[in-house]
């Protein structure tokens, strides 16, 4: 992970991130990119309010796309989409009707 995406997560600035690890020793691996090196820090190697707020993170991530996705694939899902199909065609047909009859 690197300071970049833990800066994202803990909503604080990436030097912020990358001065910590450095006062705290905090392990990584240096790995080439599009600028030079970035660190690729250790998960499992990283403070504990950190991985708390990343463990975190990626829970809430996980099941909110999952819960999402269950709900598309799920009959409810077609059956919102015909129930709001429906709606729209009475609604708008009838505000069709009424402007013909008015005018």
């Amino acid at each position: 992970m690197t300071a970049r995406e833990i800066a994202r997560i803990k909503g604080i600035s990436t030097r912020a991130i990358q001065i910590r690890a450095i006062k705290e020793g905090w392990k990584f691996t240096a790995k080439r990119c599009r600028g030079g090196k970035a660190h690729d820090f250790c998960v499992s190697t990283l403070p504990a309010d950190i991985l708390l707020r990343v463990s975190a993170t990626k829970i809430i991530r996980d099941k909110t796309l999952s819960c999402a996705d269950r709900f598309i694939e799920s009959p409810w899902f077609e059956r919102l989409c015909w129930t709001v199909m429906i709606y729209a065609v009475l609604h708008f047909g009838f505000c069709i009707a009424w402007s013909q009859l008015a005018g």
